[in-house]
């Protein structure tokens, strides 16, 4: 018996399970406010409400703004998000009497999105690929483009991405599972450093930010499986 235990004993300990993809504040699956080349599992969905301030989310009216959106994981490798951002700083939406304001007198920006993994990591492949388009029908304010690749490993993710509009043209970030529930995230978005960390309770990730390392914001998200 003794014997048997010996190989037992000096087996190594199995690393930590890698964290689930999260939302960014955009919506889709990312860091702070960049992508990742990830996506939210098939069938599982996203509920979220985040805040920043308008020098880091700036809209045609120039207040601060806070984001309500849903994302999911429609196809295997495929997400897709619906982003409803008030451009007062409020929750919810308000509408105005002067309907010649704003988006049809609503003080809101709508936006859609797709992301999507043309790529997945394998152990021949050691890095992911994944394209987006972030506000296909909307204004335009938060539009951009982007290929972003991603190097996963179980208790960390390096992350490289090239797009146009509100990221880029290069974007970068990393971010490291401290314990089994606590990821943190610093990125480079084209403009600015971001840091994050978010926090899982159950099923909801609860998410604060140091937006160019000064600025507070942040949200809480709410993921589960259809």
């Amino acid at each position: 018996m003794a014997l048997l235990a010996l190989p037992l004993a000096a087996s190594p300990q199995e690393p930590p399970t890698p964290l689930t993809p999260s939302p960014a504040l955009s919506g889709c699956t990312g860091l702070v406010r960049i992508p990742s080349a990830e996506v939210l599992p098939y069938g599982q969905y996203a509920l979220g409400v985040n805040a920043l301030s308008r020098e880091y989310r700036p809209y045609l009216r120039g207040g601060d703004t806070v984001a309500h959106f849903v994302t999911v994981g429609v196809f295997p490798r495929v997400e897709v998000s619906a982003v409803f951002t008030n451009h007062d700083g409020r929750l919810g939406a308000q509408h105005y009497e002067d309907l010649g304001t704003g988006v049809g007198g609503w003080n809101i920006d709508r936006m859609l999105s797709v992301q999507a993994v043309l790529l997945p990591q394998t152990a021949a492949r050691p890095v992911s690929v994944a394209a987006g388009w972030q506000d296909i029908a909307g204004t335009g304010a938060f539009r951009t483009r982007y290929l972003v690749a991603t190097h996963r490993r179980p208790t960390y993710g390096l992350h490289l991405g090239v797009g146009d509009g509100i990221l880029g043209p290069v974007f970068a970030g990393v971010d490291a599972q401290a314990t089994p529930q606590i990821r943190a995230m610093l990125e480079y978005d084209g403009a600015h450093a971001n840091l994050g960390v978010e926090a899982r309770l159950g099923h909801f990730r609860v998410t604060p930010v140091l937006s160019g390392l000064k600025s507070l914001g942040g949200g809480i998200t709410y993921c589960q499986s259809l």
